[in-house]
């Protein structure tokens, strides 16, 4: 057995967009329940099996048989590494165990929950603290750098630290607002999830966004009115519009009695807000009833702000 040295949690939720960043730069998310917990744990390098050597000579171990295709993990160590001004000592190395109640590539923003959970742990293991505008920083510069992020995802990544709904500005990596989710939305939230499609970042053509910029800002504009139905069904006319999904699941959601729908992200992950288990059944029995292929509907709930940014 490895000897260890320390053990330390890092942990984040998930977040699902009111306003996709990726057309003006400007975006909006709401923390969602849905949680990524990884527990890194310094050992001595000498007792790493063989097979792992390879990742071992860059200081990172992932256990958990998870696939960490862009190195998403170690870049997100280095990084916490060069922004502390500490490493970890030159015979150990961090290993990673990862659980993870995210999908990924659906637009839940389980990159940016990853990146953020390593930044903690690690900075953790190197007994150091973040406070929360530090942790966005690194996390999404960490997104960036591997190509898991094509901007850093800087909404996405507020979303799933801080909580409530975040707007904010990606370019330039800032906070505009946080504040907490209107009520009147309710609490419950379904998430609408296609078996077998998949659609990593790294594949999104960004140019096809380059003729809805007038309507992204409008949608960016309802969500600074905090009218987040109106802006979550314009951000999602654009995501139909320029990724060819279709818009039927959100019209019957909203029909079914959402107060709010959506496509999360680049997708394909559909989203609804409503304030009753009445509703949420009656949707998914909507959504499952008319899909056109297998699907899973994920249920969970809104999460208000849980930190306030730079604390």
């Amino acid at each position: 057995m490895p000897r260890t040295f320390a053990q330390i949690i890092g942990e984040s939720h998930s977040a699902i967009s009111v306003v996709n960043a990726l057309t003006t730069g400007k975006g909006s998310t709401i923390g969602i329940d849905l949680t990524c917990k990884i527990t890194a744990t310094l050992v001595d390098k000498k007792s790493i099996p063989m097979g792992l050597n390879r990742e071992a000579r860059r200081g990172v171990v992932i256990e958990s048989g998870f696939k960490d295709h862009h190195r998403l993990i170690e870049t997100s160590k280095r990084y916490t590494e060069r922004f502390l001004r500490a490493t970890i000592p030159a015979d150990k190395v961090i290993s990673f165990k990862i659980k993870s109640e995210i999908p990924p590539a659906v637009g839940l923003k389980s990159s940016s929950a990853i990146s953020i959970a390593s930044v903690e742990a690690v900075a953790g293991v190197l007994s150091k603290k973040l406070d929360s505008a530090q942790i966005l920083k690194i996390s999404c510069l960490a997104s960036k750098d591997s190509g898991a992020s094509i901007t850093g995802a800087y909404d996405d990544a507020a979303g799933c630290l801080l909580g409530g709904m975040v707007l904010t500005n990606n370019l330039k990596f800032t906070l505009i607002r946080q504040i907490r989710v209107p009520e009147s939305l309710g609490k419950i939230v379904l998430i609408r999830v296609p078996k077998k499609e998949r659609k990593y970042t790294s594949s999104v053509d960004t140019k096809v966004y380059s003729s809805f910029k007038a309507e992204s800002l409008k949608a960016f504009e309802f969500a600074k009115q905090e009218l987040v139905a109106q802006a979550m069904i314009l951000n999602s006319i654009i995501q139909c519009a320029a990724l060819g999904y279709s818009f039927e699941p959100i019209s019957s959601a909203i029909d079914a009695g959402a107060t709010a729908s959506g496509i999360s992200g680049k997708g394909p992950a559909i989203t609804a807000l409503c304030q009753t288990s009445k509703a949420a059944r009656f949707i998914e029995k909507r959504w499952k009833e008319e899909a056109e292929s297998p699907i899973d509907v994920l249920r969970t709930e809104v999460v208000q702000p849980r930190r306030l940014f730079g604390s």
